[in-house]
């Protein structure tokens, strides 16, 4: 009975096979479903693949738009016709048709050049950017919609470096049309994008990051993926067909000519994926070949041949970009970058194997005079010309190098130092036979070369690049066009060691407010002169609370260009000093004398500080004396007068420092309107021993009163000088014999200032 209960029945074979067509068509359905939604998956993946490739694409060739404008704004506001412009406007259209033009029309992807003041108003109101800086494009660019027209803005920022810290004169705006930007490098067709909806509001800025993000990017569809979806459905739907009319007849066959291919379709697409293979061979089918797995086969191998010629391209450009990375783009020859590489391996070299090279450091002397008459073109025509003969000297085993603007460096590896210098002197004597010609017309051109040994005793990188600077500096100072090699107990590279340390702390000392101000009293001989002068001094605190003397200091701040820094500080904590003096009722009838570095004469934003002051502290100008060295006039002769001419308009005075240092004082003394000149005190100090002294003293005195200019007399030590001082007719006496220096404050507090 249990048996009977659980007896298999006997169906008809048509059931059977109803049934088992069931049990095969359920499968193939469900599998057939699930391939094709795994081919959408994988085209709607390839497709969010690309559209990402797309929006990266687009920014980074934007940002190297963006790069090029700011490249060319930098490049407009280096130029010192342009910084120029700043001051006086007279020539803008000049230079925006013609010299603007020249670079716009270079760069080929700027529409528009305007300059705009501090401000942030146009120079003029001819302007084609906009009527007004907009904030969010300063120094970085950014996007700006206009009707349909999308563009790319930048204004950049034209600092006064020369002072600390540096004071904003204007920018220079610039602009571009992305829309013919993008269309003329053919960067949408590239990346695959149809069109860009961009989402910007109207007339305002949006960073290029956002603006890309925020953007509704529309991509051309991939032919092969597309090709390959399709084919994938309609494989899938065919096999799907051939199961429900064939099934127990070609369930077999499916089996091998469409399960095992595809399984092995999918290994091998693992081994292109992961690098195991490079191609899907045609051997895959098994024992029946079927068209469209062939199509798909061909197509895979055609998209993986497509994908790696562009891995190829992409590998090609790393190589381009390694190579820019450590290559001058100017010169060709390898930057500081590989420089300091390669030197460091040198250092190592010598640290662990005990080899001998020579550090090499070369400067052109004439760079800036070609620079500055025939324009940045013609200096860097000259810079590569230098390069290749510099290069001709070399050994296969050394390496040249662009260190930056024009100084140039060369690593002699495995070279002693007299080889090393007999290679410097060929390289000297090669740049001073050549000549440079630009426009019909020659210079002479010279370099200075320091040199430095490397060994395992001074295997230390900055060590040796600031030795060799400062041999190389040495030999400039020392006349120029000639080598100079480091030795450690050279006096004159001590001292440039010594003015190279000072740098750091004279910048130090004026960001923490260091200096303090002296006073030293000039007394009129006799009754005849009413005002009583005083001389500000300037002294550093330094680190240690120690008063450092100011010939300690002045030689490196005149060296490196840090005199105008100092002598702003000076002038304005000096006239402050005095116009409290003056709130409390003292020192009224005091002329306080500042002296001027000869880099300050000519400097606008030292003669508009000095204007500014006289009004805010409604200081008398007759009450402002300045003294400017005689050298330092006859330097810049131009440059003074004019100084001179503007500070004298107001009722200021002036007096000549060190007067008869020179030998042409009389000759320029007519040409500097100056109130007083002071004698130089190597004449005064030994006048009373020395009749010849004595003599130039009284010359002096004479003329200078025939021209209506008082006398100062420096270095009077003693009453004894003090008398043969007034029997001579000397106006003033200055010096330790007269009154010793002390604070400043202090000094307009005294009865001396009153």
């Amino acid at each position: 009975m249990f048996a009977n209960r659980f007896k298999k029945p006997f169906l008809p074979i048509s059931w059977y096979l109803v049934f088992f067509m069931l049990v095969a068509i359920v499968p193939a359905v469900i599998a057939a479903h699930f391939s094709v939604e795994q081919a959408d998956t994988i085209q709607n993946q390839v497709e969010a693949q690309t559209a990402w490739r797309a929006q990266a694409d687009l920014l980074r060739e934007v940002n190297h738009l963006g790069e090029e404008l700011s490249g060319t704004a930098q490049h407009l506001a280096e130029w010192d016709e342009t910084r120029t412009l700043f001051g006086d406007a007279t020539y803008y259209n000049y230079w925006k048709d013609t010299r603007a033009r020249e670079v716009i029309r270079y760069r080929g992807l700027v529409d528009a050049v305007d300059l705009y003041a501090a401000s942030g108003a146009p120079l003029t109101s001819d302007v084609v950017l906009a009527p007004i800086v907009q904030p969010g494009a300063i120094d970085q660019p950014a996007f700006v919609k206009e009707g349909s027209t999308v563009y790319l803005l930048y204004f950049h920022s034209v600092k006064n470096t020369s002072v600390n810290p540096p004071i904003l004169l204007g920018y220079v705006g610039m602009r571009m049309n992305l829309n013919q930007a993008l269309d003329k490098f053919a960067i949408l067709k590239h990346s695959s994008i149809q069109k860009i909806d961009w989402h910007l509001p109207d007339y305002g800025t949006t960073g290029i990051g956002n603006s890309i993000d925020n953007a509704t990017i529309k991509i051309s569809p991939s032919d092969e993926v597309d090709a390959l979806s399709k084919l994938v459905h309609r494989v899938f739907m065919g096999y799907l067909g051939y199961t429900i009319g064939l099934i127990i007849l070609l369930a077999a066959l499916l089996t091998f000519s469409i399960a095992r291919p595809l399984t092995r379709l999918t290994q091998y697409l693992t081994d292109l994926y992961t690098g195991d293979a490079s191609v899907i061979p045609g051997d895959f089918h098994g024992i029946v070949n079927i068209r469209e797995l062939e199509n798909v086969r061909e197509a895979l191998n055609d998209y993986n041949n497509r994908f790696l010629s562009a891995a190829a391209t992409l590998k090609e450009k790393n190589k381009e970009l390694l190579h820019l990375t450590y290559h001058d783009v100017l010169t060709g020859r390898h930057n500081r970058r590989a420089f300091e590489k390669r030197l460091e391996h040198a250092m190592q070299t010598a640290r662990l194997e005990q080899q001998h090279h020579v550090l090499c450091y070369i400067d052109l002397d004439q760079f800036k005079v070609v620079n500055d008459t025939c324009g940045h073109v013609a200096g860097d025509e000259m810079l590569k010309q230098v390069a290749s003969i510099l290069e001709s000297e070399t050994r296969a085993s050394d390496m040249l190098a662009r260190l930056g603007g024009d100084e140039f460096g060369v690593l002699f590896e495995g070279c002693d130092m007299e080889k090393a210098t007999e290679i410097a002197e060929a390289m000297r004597l090669n740049v001073k036979k050549y000549r440079f010609v630009w426009q019909k017309q020659p210079f002479d051109i010279s370099i200075s070369i320091g040199l430095v040994s490397i060994t395992s005793a001074n295997a230390d990188i900055a060590e040796a690049m600031k030795n060799a600077d400062a041999a190389c500096y040495v030999a400039k100072d020392s006349g120029r066009n000639r080598v100079q090699i480091y030795q450690e107990h050279d006096k004159d590279l001590a001292q440039r060691h010594g003015e190279m340390q000072w740098v750091s702390r004279i910048k130090q000392a004026l960001e923490q407010d260091r200096f303090e101000l002296h006073g030293q009293l000039i007394r009129p001989t006799s009754d005849k002169t009413l005002r009583t002068h005083c001389e500000v001094l300037i002294r550093l605190r330094d680190e240690d609370g120690k008063l450092v003397p100011p010939m300690a200091f002045i030689p490196a701040a005149e060296r490196y260009n840090l005199m105008p820094s100092i002598d702003l500080w000076v002038i304005r904590n000096a006239i402050e000093i005095l116009a409290g003096q003056r709130a409390q009722g003292k020192a009224k009838h005091l002329t306080m004398a500042i002296n001027l570095s000869g880099l300050s004469l000519g400097n606008n934003e030292i003669l508009d500080c000095i204007k500014t002051l006289i009004e805010e502290k409604n200081i008398d100008p007759e009450s402002l004396c300045f003294e400017i060295t005689e050298t330092a006039a006859i330097t810049n002769l131009a440059a003074a007068m004019e100084f001179m001419r503007n500070l004298r308009a107001l009722g200021c005075s002036f007096a000549l420092d060190d007067f008869g240092s020179g030998l042409s004082s009389f000759g320029y003394l007519g040409n500097l309107a100056v109130d007083y000149i002071k004698i130089d005190g190597h004449f005064v100090v030994n006048m009373l021993n020395d009749p010849l002294n004595r003599s130039f003293v009284s010359a002096i005195n004479e003329i200078g009163h025939v021209m209506g200019v008082a006398t100062i007399a420096e270095f009077v030590e003693s009453a004894a000088l003090i008398e043969e001082l007034g029997k001579i007719g000397i106006d003033y006496v200055q010096g330790y014999g007269v009154h010793k220096p002390e604070p400043l404050a202090d000094f307009l507090s005294s009865p001396h200032a009153a």
